[in-house]
């Protein structure tokens, strides 16, 4: 009797302890999205290479949305990997190219959210403060500005 508490203490501790890793493993939705955001600005840099001033501005994005998602990893797991996120980040760009015919629209109004959210950091002038809030309400005048941006940018790199 005394055996079997043990292994059932045991198996219960064993499995809460694979249960805190494998949480901490899962990434937040706001880490998954700043790193989405990261791979769409690549991709409108890219759709609009002929600008050199947007492709500029386009790079700060990326960066600004790589650098919240690595703070935030950091924080979570007390750990920072660069190459790990860089490759996520690629494998992000690589789904967006597969899948993009069949989830056009989805990925429009993912583009059109990540410029909702730049846009609250371009405000802020040169000294960003990470917020880490993805935004719900989208003005007019952004949604129509990124829609265009995401269209030719996505119908450039898609070629």
């Amino acid at each position: 009797m005394p055996f079997t508490r043990a292994f059932a203490l045991i198996s219960l501790i064993t499995g809460l302890l694979l249960s805190a890793a494998a949480a901490e493993a899962q990434e937040s939705r706001l880490e998954k999205q700043a790193l989405r955001c990261s791979s769409l600005f690549i991709i409108f840099a890219e759709g609009h290479a002929e600008n050199v001033t947007l492709v500029k501005t386009f790079q700060n994005y990326s960066s600004i949305f790589f650098d919240l998602y690595t703070k935030e990893q950091a924080e979570r797991n007390g750990k920072l990997n660069q190459e790990e996120a860089q490759q996520k980040r690629q494998l992000i760009l690589d789904e967006i190219q597969t899948t993009y015919k069949s989830r056009q629209a989805l990925l429009d109004e993912e583009a059109i959210l990540c410029g909702a959210w730049a846009e609250g950091y371009r405000l802020q002038g040169e000294n960003v403060t990470y917020v880490p809030i993805i935004p719900k309400l989208i003005p007019q005048i952004v949604r129509d500005e990124y829609e265009a941006i995401a269209k030719l940018a996505f119908s450039r790199w898609m070629k």
